[in-house]
């Protein structure tokens, strides 16, 4: 029966709910659409409308994703006549809310009525307005399209690329965490392009840019929302910087003390920024005191970020620093252009523009430090640029005003009298104001690069003894108060870096000689011959004059390999842009190699080329088999530290192998006497039980007898014919060599990888392989080559493959949890991808090609004795390198989520014999107060991980959630360790000066923390921003504390782990809830001890 009462009373409810947006148009919020959507409110409605038990319809409405906004537009109709039963047209036609917004068109078979059409159309939009930051970054939006602004302010600020415009937007359509409550609403800015067909290129170019650094955690970077176009509009979405700009916060702090701690800390921050782009290739273009942005916050300073990529640009490059390539990008504020901009007007750019641009901004800062905002003021009305040319020798040098401003700083009283300021000043003017861009020592003082400055930066943190405060125009002696948290920076924060492709000459020259030229000699009959007037021409080993030739013969293979190989790293082919070829490769200068040019053996090696294969060895074949034992023969006799030991002869060995001689069986390795063996690491992918072959109780008697090859997967078949070519007689495959159904085999076994891999002759790493069933051994497509016959001799060019960063460090193998042991523990791996193979030991990569791959930063993965040498990189300690690992672990896949506590244990174990110390639960003895105050990353949660009862891991220790982990950012030295606040669970003693060293057995650690708890007062005050949540949000009252740490520096913030009591109170038993830093005075001084499970 209906009831259009009903009907109308759902309708209006909604109405009521509806806001009213800048432009006068109503629409639902996001949050609000739920509330009409409880199960039994749908099956009311529909009751309503005569559908009774159409349980169908009900789900199409409340199953995810389905017809929610259907229903509610059509309940809004049905104010006169019901429209409900039109939802099983949309049903059966299959239109959801992926669908919306529809076309009118598209609803001719849904409703009779035209003006039902009409109605549906426009009020499709009203619950349909935009979710900005939920899904994807870029849309396009429909023109009739509903924002959810609240409130449009005038424009702030106009500039070439176009207007930016504070928007109150419904806080419910933007992230939480951006959320910038201003009486329920949240500001946002929307930057919004200028109508010109020139600018639409540099919108593009800055909407990637942020999509690629939109997940980049620095705090000192403005995080991007969304971008979309509406309409002709093409705008970009931020969080609003309530504070303005750097100049705004010099000008409100003009006659105020502040933080000269805090400045240095955040200076530090956006150095690590400019780092951290031009690690990924990317330079800013516009840095000015104008693009940094002062994020103020209600309790203090806030954050400075850099801001306005819209003349970022990305460049295709490894290192070093881009000198004349040509760019499309307009130039940014001339005022803090560098010096070799006067030379190319037009655009020519590198990422040394922001080294220059950093430090006239910095010099700004001291000037504001030590003589206030208005002797900025007054350098700025007396210079247009901090360079000058010089009329008589047309050079370029500091601007003579700028000079006389850096000397009278130096002659200033605060900074004689401060070695921070002193220090800083030091800095810009040996490494920043420099006009010389060469790194020759020759040429005298040269600009530095990001690495070197945020390096310099980084010192001068470090070094801060201050006590106090300042107040910039009068330059009174320092204080520092507490440090604010920010962003842990760790100078040896990334696992793989920069590769740089090598010639390996003398290598090479010696496989050739052995495997014999004419055996892997390409075939001249296969080469592509079809060359330019230009190519053709060529005689001489150097290909190319220093910029591309005009255009491209689409004809020339040549001219064709290299357009491709441009294409292919994204780099137009433009006149004059430079090129360089080195050491047998070609490329963009100082971008990644593009082609490679092989000569032939049996002559000297003409300059620019070097010896190689330009074709590769078939897969599995004899000339590869010999290229891997020659890898491995001249590391065992040359590289000392790649050595297992004096004689080389495995000490421990796996409780089983697998012969990988006829028939091949699992053996007992106390059956035989200690030799080598190889071991392999691979995905196991997503199988079915059918699709596994794995030793089980059943069938271990029959593996020991013959294990039927022809039944093994892919993988793991490839892995035997690998470990046979090489000579060796013995493999180790975790599928096969612990039982699977034994629990007991399976837990002895996993604490057992560390000796598994680091006593392996070598790794397999089936890097090409998503699972067991793919291989790594499967056909590669050829090479293609050019021919050229010069006075140096043949030359064979072919394009570039030597990429390890591409076909190792992001391939899915190195996403996997139990990977990263595997390869750090290995002394030496043998990566089969996709592309070519590479020999991975602690001198760095082996090339199939014969090239070699060095980088200086990759001795956390090449370490072959892990971790003696990536320990000289953690200047900060040790226990930064525990961070380190334990971050990076916690961002990597894990199909069994309770591996979590045993896929890293062969890594913990080797450490905490390194360091002499124990591990247990992924906290070590000697740091055990630091590792404590771990904390949950940018994930919105962090489940409990179901452990069975009897491997139950303590909710203090990371290894109890599932997600990523981040540690509290506090300087180690710097904090004093409350440890008469809590008892150390490890019960090993101290002997001799030393702790006792870890050995193989389990470690003696309670999984009780006896700790002191306390309360915390609120008094009001807000501290929830403070808190870090593990998972589920808990009242303060119902939170109790211990302190683990107290800042040692002048009325710093206590460090502590929050808890809350579980099962009956009587028991006393607490469980582990966050961690927060807090003021002592937020604390209650009485405390009760109590145990935390």
């Amino acid at each position: 029966m209906l009831d259009i009462e009903y009907l109308r009373g759902r309708g209006q409810e909604i109405e009521s709910h509806l806001e009213e947006n800048f432009d006068s148009a109503e629409f639902l919020p996001c949050t609000k659409i739920d509330q009409f959507l409880g199960r039994n409110a749908v099956e009311l409605a529909l009751k309503a409308s005569g559908l009774n038990d159409r349980e169908d319809l009900v789900n199409f409405v409340l199953q995810p994703a389905r017809a929610k906004r259907i229903f509610l537009i059509l309940l809004y109709m049905s104010e006169e006549r019901e429209k409900l039963s039109f939802l099983a047209n949309f049903l059966k036609q299959k239109l959801t809310d992926a669908s919306l917004p529809v076309k009118k068109s598209q609803l001719g078979s849904i409703f009779t009525s035209n003006n039902d059409r009409t109605l549906f159309c426009k009020y499709q939009h009203m619950v349909t307005s935009p979710e900005f930051g939920k899904d994807k970054f870029r849309s396009k939006l429909h023109t009739d399209t509903i924002l959810p602004y609240l409130k449009s302010h005038n424009p702030s600020g106009r500039g070439f690329f176009g207007e930016v415009s504070r928007m109150d937007i419904h806080p419910s359509h933007i992230p939480e965490d951006v959320r910038l409550t201003l009486g329920g609403t949240a500001s946002i800015a929307v930057k919004t392009a200028n109508n010109h067909d020139q600018i639409a290129k540099f919108f593009e170019q800055e909407a990637t840019a942020l999509e690629r650094l939109k997940n980049h955690n620095s705090p000192n970077l403005v995080q991007p929302i969304a971008a979309y176009e509406y309409k002709n509009q093409k705008c970009l979405v931020f969080p609003w910087a309530h504070g303005g700009d750097l100049y705004k916060f010099w000008e409100a702090y003009q006659e105020k003390t502040v933080d000269l701690e805090w400045i240095i800390s955040q200076f530090t921050g956006l150095c690590s920024v400019l780092n951290d782009l031009h690690k990924i290739n990317c330079r800013h273009g516009d840095l000015k005191p104008d693009n940094i942005l002062w994020y103020r916050d209600k309790d203090g300073l806030g954050t400075l970020k850099i801001a306005d990529l819209g003349l970022a640009a990305f460049h295709i490059k490894d290192t070093g620093n881009r000198r004349g390539i040509q760019t499309m990008t307009p130039t940014g504020t001339a005022r803090y252009e560098p010096p070799e901009t006067a030379e190319n007007k037009t655009g020519e750019r590198s990422r040394m523009y922001d080294i220059w641009s950093m430090g006239c901004i910095m010099l700004e800062l001291l000037i504001w430090l030590t003589q206030g905002i208005y002797a900025v003021d007054k350098l700025g009305t007396v210079t247009d640029y901090f360079w000058k040319r010089d009329d008589k020798s047309h050079r370029y040098e500091i601007h003579p005003e700028v000079r006389k401003s850096i000397e009278e700083l130096y002659k200033h009283e605060a900074v004689q009298g401060n070695q921070t300021y002193s220090d800083l000043l030091t800095l810009v003017t040996n490494g920043l104001l420099v006009v010389s861009l060469q790194s020759d020592a020759n040429q005298g003082a040269h600009r530095y690069e990001a690495s070197k400055l945020y390096e310099q930066m980084l010192v001068i943190d470090n070094n801060y003894q201050g006590n106090g405060s300042v107040q910039p125009s009068q330059a009174r002696s320092m204080t520092g108060r507490h440090r604010q948290e920010r962003h842990s920076q760790n100078q040896a924060s990334q696992l793989y870096d920069v590769w740089q492709s090598t010639s390996h000459n003398q290598f090479a020259a010696q496989f050739l000689s052995l495997v014999g030229w004419d055996n892997v000699r390409p075939d001249s009959n296969l080469a592509l011959n079809n060359l330019c007037a230009r190519c053709s021409s060529i005689k001489t080993t150097p290909l190319f004059s220093s910029t591309l030739p005009v255009e491209i013969q689409a004809n020339c293979d040549l001219c064709s390999m290299l357009s491709i190989a441009l294409d292919k790293q994204g780099i137009a082919w433009l006149e004059g842009v430079r090129i360089q070829q080195k050491d047998g490769a070609i490329g963009v200068l100082d971008a990644p190699y593009l082609l490679s040019v092989y000569s032939e053996p049996g002559q000297s090696v003409p300059h620019g080329a070097r010896l190689g294969l330009p074709q590769l060895p078939d897969q599995g074949g004899t000339g590869q088999f010999l290229l891997l034992k020659e890898w491995a023969r001249v590391c065992s006799l040359e590289h000392e530290k790649c050595r297992s030991g004096k004689d080389q002869i495995v000490k421990a060995m796996p409780t089983r192998l697998i012969s990988v001689q006829e028939p091949v069986h699992l053996l007992d390795s106390s059956s035989i006497d200690p030799t080598d063996y190889i071991a392999l690491s691979h995905c196991w992918g997503k199988l079915t039980e059918d699709q596994k072959f794995c030793t089980y109780k059943r069938n271990i008697t029959q593996l020991r007898t013959k294990i039927d090859t022809d039944r093994l997967p892919k993988t793991f078949r490839d892995a035997i014919v690998v470990t046979r070519g090489m000579g060796i007689q013995y493999l180790w495959i975790d599928s096969l060599c612990i039982i699977q159904d034994d629990d007991i085999d399976w837990e002895q076994e996993a604490g057992k990888m560390e000796q598994v891999f680091s006593g392996a002759y070598c790794t397999i790493s089936a890097t090409a392989a998503k699972s067991s069933l793919d291989g790594f051994l499967s056909d590669r497509s050829p090479r293609p080559y050019v021919h050229l016959d010069t006075k140096d001799g043949r030359l064979w060019i072919c394009p570039a493959i030597d990429d390890f960063r591409q076909d190792v460090d992001a391939a899915e193998i190195s996403t996997r949890g139990w990977v990263l042991q595997e390869r750090l523990l290995s002394r030496r791996t043998i990566h089969f991808t996709s592309n070519q193979v590479y020999w991975e030991c602690g001198e760095g990569v082996c090339c199939e090609t014969l090239g070699h791959l060095e980088n200086p930063r990759a001795a956390l993965t090449s370490d072959a004795n892990f971790p003696s040498s990536v320990l000289k990189l953690y200047r900060d300690g040790r226990q930064m390198l525990i961070q380190d690992l334990h971050e990076r672990y916690t961002r990597l896949n894990l199909t069994v989520s309770t591996d979590r506590s045993v896929a890293i244990l062969g890594l913990e174990t080797r450490l905490a014999r390194a360091l002499e110390t124990q591990t247990a639960y992924g906290l070590f003895d000697t740091y055990f107060a630091r590792g404590l105050l771990w904390k949950r990353g940018q994930e919105s949660s962090m489940p409990i991980i179901p452990y069975q009862e009897d491997k139950r891991v303590p909710s203090w220790s990371w290894f109890h959630r599932k997600g990523v982990i981040e540690y509290m950012d506090l300087k180690y030295d710097r904090v004093d360790w409350m440890s008469g606040n809590f008892n150390n669970p490890f019960t090993t003693q101290q002997h001799g000066g030393s702790r006792q060293q870890a050995t193989s057995e389990a470690p003696k650690c309670s999984h009780v923390l006896k700790a002191k708890a306390k309360s915390i007062k609120t008094d009001g005050t807000s501290l929830s921003e403070h808190i870090v949540f593990d998972d589920e949000k808990f009242d303060l009252d119902k939170v109790k504390c211990v302190t683990i740490g107290s800042d040692k520096i002048g009325g710093g913030r206590i460090h502590v782990l929050l808890i809350t009591v579980f099962g009956a109170p009587e028991e006393n038993k607490y469980k582990r809830v966050g961690v927060m830093s807090l003021r002592p005075t937020s604390v209650d001084g009485e405390g009760l001890w109590v145990d935390i499970y």
